[in-house]
């Protein structure tokens, strides 16, 4: 028996999505077997792309700090709710305390669970799921659901109605049970207690699933990531031959030894062995820095006459580091760019110098901030006024972005002091 009051209040038996407790429920909810099985829209020829670009992303020592940096660029100094008027035709925003916000906002965990993974779904791959759970008064839950454990429900009608969930999505394993969640109804925003809100930033040719624009980046990616493992093969292989050492084969034959004979034979070869063992331990040493090549073979010149028996040469090694220096700089600018990120912020030395002034960079974040920002944040404010609606707040009062100003210290002791984003 169940009690329901308000018009939001509902009785949930399947999908059970715990946005409280992770997704874990919401990824594998309902069964997924017989003939009304799901289908979905595959996410790239295999199914398989995010997937493929995590795992390649993973390998290179710059990504993951670009995404992460194009991450906190967009998040700022975080969000609050402010109160607006409007003062000779101008939207005017006025900070005040809401401290049943601030609890709900700290109690459902909206930074963790929805702001900050929704804000790293965005710069990876353009879009975010964000699961929109209704409850009584201010049990209304966010929480982002990983993109690539997400799928569309093939559409019926044209029309995409469901999101499917499962964490073997992409990992070539079809998956036997998931969730299954409805798109969030603008029209009818408290229609499910369980709804998915799509946040997708436009793109041209994306019919569903957007591509992150860094993404075209994939093979700067690859040329990057080859240098550093290049360089450890060959220091551990020896790419730097230092020595060529020539032994003549009669070396390891004594006199009256028949070198045709069978037992011979195994005789030369273990004496070249202990030979070379006794060489690679004298060459190399503890730190194995310097290598040789040996070659065993006949000596004697042109005309047949015997030469010495082991002969020593040092090779001159002109290789150069530079052009594979300057290969890993161009590929680091490339995959800056596509991440949206000014090379000066990337750390990347551009012109024999990296960063700049401190004018420079306070600038170059600013412009970062101002032009580079504002979709996603329109985007990540949705879900958050969304709630705050859902909530019976008054609807002078708003979720805003908070950034960080650079400041004089006579101004502010810390050097920085927070304004509301511009951009947002």
């Amino acid at each position: 028996m169940y009690h329901l009051s308000g018009p939001a209040a509902a009785v949930v038996i399947s999908p059970a999505v715990d946005v409280l407790h992770g997704d874990e429920k919401a990824l594998s909810a309902q069964k997924n077997t017989g003939s009304g099985a799901y289908e979905w829209v595959k996410w790239g020829k295999n199914d398989d792309e995010p997937n493929q670009v995590i795992a390649l992303n993973w390998e290179s020592p710059s990504k993951p700090s670009l995404m992460d940096q194009a991450k906190e660029f967009v998040l700022g100094a975080g969000v609050a709710p402010f109160r607006f008027k409007y003062e000779d035709g101008k939207k005017v925003y006025l900070r005040e305390d809401f401290p049943d916000l601030d609890d709900w906002f700290d109690e459902q965990e909206i930074f963790e669970r929805y702001l900050e993974p929704a804000a790293l779904s965005l710069v990876f791959c353009e879009m975010a799921f964000v699961n929109l759970s209704i409850g009584e008064g201010a049990q209304i839950g966010l929480q982002t659901i990983q993109p690539v454990k997400c799928r569309f429900q093939k559409p019926t009608g044209g029309r995409i109605t469901h999101v499917l969930t499962s964490p073997l999505f992409g990992s070539g394993k079809r998956p036997t049970q998931m969730g299954r969640i409805p798109l969030w109804d603008r029209q009818n925003p408290t229609e499910n207690p369980e709804s998915i809100m799509l946040l997708k930033k436009a793109q041209i040719g994306q019919d569903f699933y957007n591509l992150g624009l860094f993404w075209g980046t994939k093979v700067w990616t690859k040329v990057a990531n080859m240098i550093p493992q290049f360089h450890e093969n060959g220091l551990t292989n020896g790419y730097n031959i230092k020595y060529l050492i020539e032994i003549d084969e009669s070396y390891f034959i004594e006199e009256g030894e028949n070198p045709a004979d069978e037992e011979v034979k195994k005789l030369i070869e273990q004496r070249k062995d202990q030979f070379m063992s006794k060489l690679d331990d004298f060459l190399a040493g503890i730190q194995n820095t310097d290598k040789a090549i040996v070659m065993i073979g006949d000596l004697t010149d042109e005309l047949g006459k015997p030469r010495e028996m082991i002969r020593i040469k040092a090779i001159d090694n002109k290789m150069s580091d530079d052009a594979y220096t300057k290969i890993y700089e161009a590929a680091n600018i490339a995959q800056a760019q596509g991440h949206g990120i000014l090379p000066v912020l990337a750390g990347i030395d551009q012109g024999g110098k990296v960063g700049g002034s401190g004018s420079e960079l306070e600038h170059a974040a600013m412009y970062q901030v101002a032009y580079r920002t504002p979709s996603y944040r329109r985007h990540l404010l949705k879900p958050l006024n969304t709630a705050l609606r859902l909530m019976g707040m008054p609807r002078d009062v708003e979720y805003k972005f908070v950034d960080v100003e650079f400041t004089t210290l006579d101004k502010n002791p810390t050097g920085k002091q927070n304004v509301v984003g511009q951009a947002s």
